[in-house]
């Protein structure tokens, strides 16, 4: 469980510093290897608290907003939904 937790938190720390949201990382083997039992736990919780620093740094910066644009996401759900009938 704490993999995914790494995973997400090293996506949201790159979508709050760059406002871009990857789901193909170039990172991807390494994740692969923490999900595989590559690292010890104590490493695994050390990259965490590196992580977390990075994400409250990013987030410091961040180029998205500060809320979410819900007549935006409707707007875009009902789209989607439209075109693909």
């Amino acid at each position: 469980m704490i993999e995914k937790t790494i995973f997400v938190t090293i996506a949201g720390s790159h979508a709050h510093g760059t406002g871009e949201l990857r789901v193909r990382r170039q990172n991807a083997a390494k994740l692969i290897a923490l999900i595989n039992g590559a690292l010890t736990f104590d490493q695994v919780v050390g990259r965490a608290a590196q992580l977390q620093a990075q994400m409250r740094e990013a987030t410091s910066r961040c180029a998205l907003p500060d809320d979410v644009d819900y007549t935006f996401v409707d707007s875009l759900v009902v789209s989607l939904i439209g075109s693909s009938f």
